[in-house]
């Protein structure tokens, strides 16, 4: 599913364990964290539904192997990076 389809919310469940939701975002999604394994990438917003699911299930994994989630999330792939969302949101502002 593409993030321009997305007209409602989703939960991520991995082993049971609900995770997060992910919400439609103008930029394509953004997770909400429910489970603390995941609050690193509470408000974090991805391109698709897919990239924000494999960015939990890997952020879940890792908590379980190292509870203290010490390294950050910004090498998972598709990410957008805060710098960049508030460079969209900037522009899409000025546009209006």
């Amino acid at each position: 599913m593409t993030c321009n389809a997305m007209t409602e919310s989703h939960s991520i469940e991995v082993d049971g364990v609900v995770l997060c939701t992910v919400v439609p975002h103008e930029l394509g999604v953004s997770l909400i964290a429910i489970d603390k394994r995941v609050a690193n990438l509470d408000k974090s917003i991805w391109p698709t539904l897919e990239y924000a699911q494999d960015a939990a299930e890997q952020a879940f994994r890792a908590a379980g192997r190292d509870n203290t989630m010490k390294s950050g999330t910004s090498n998972l792939p598709g990410r957008l990076s805060n710098k960049a969302t508030t460079k969209k949101l900037l522009s899409l502002a000025t546009k209006g």
